[in-house]
Formats: C-alpha cells, sequence, structure tokens
C-alpha cells in the first residue's frame, strides 16, 4: 500500500513546497517595499509611520523562511530514502 501513494504523496509535496517557496519570496518582496519605500510608483515608506509592524512582518518571514528551509530538507531526505529504497 505504501508503494502506491508514494509517487502522488511526493508530488503533492514538492507542489506543496513551490508554493510555499512563492509565497516566501511574494512576503519577502512586500516587505522590502514597505521597509524601503519606492517614491516613483506613490509607495512611502510604511515602517516609518509603524515600527513595531515592520519588526514583527521581518520576523515572520524570517521564521517563515527557516521552516520552508526545513520543510526543503525534509522533502530531500525523502526523496533519497525512496531512490536508495527503488535502486536495488
Amino acid at each position: 500500500m505504501g508503494t502506491v501513494l508514494e509517487l502522488p504523496l511526493t508530488i503533492g509535496d514538492v507542489a506543496a513546497m513551490i508554493a510555499l517557496f512563492t509565497g516566501n519570496a511574494a512576503a519577502i518582496a512586500i516587505e522590502v517595499v514597505t521597509w524601503k519605500s519606492i517614491p516613483q510608483f506613490g509607495w512611502g515608506s510604511f515602517c516609518s509611520i509603524t515600527k513595531s509592524f515592520c519588526g514583527i512582518g521581518i520576523a515572520a518571514v524570517t521564521i517563515s523562511s527557516l521552516a520552508a528551509l526545513i520543510y526543503f530538507l525534509l522533502l530531500v531526505l525523502s526523496l533519497v530514502t525512496i531512490h536508495k529504497k527503488y535502486q536495488n
């Protein structure tokens, strides 16, 4: 039973990982814009108004990126285990 579900679950894990890294990249981009501001597009410096929000946002993005990296390492470990299992 485990062999039937390994491939679909692995594909689902890879898709979830891609979505996770994409979401983190978008969050980092928005955080950079709120921190630095882009006057050409009418984006003022949001962090100069609310200092605590930007600190919390940076902490959240950092923790989320660390969690995504750990998830990626677990996925690689899982793929290596599956590869070794079917190599013989």
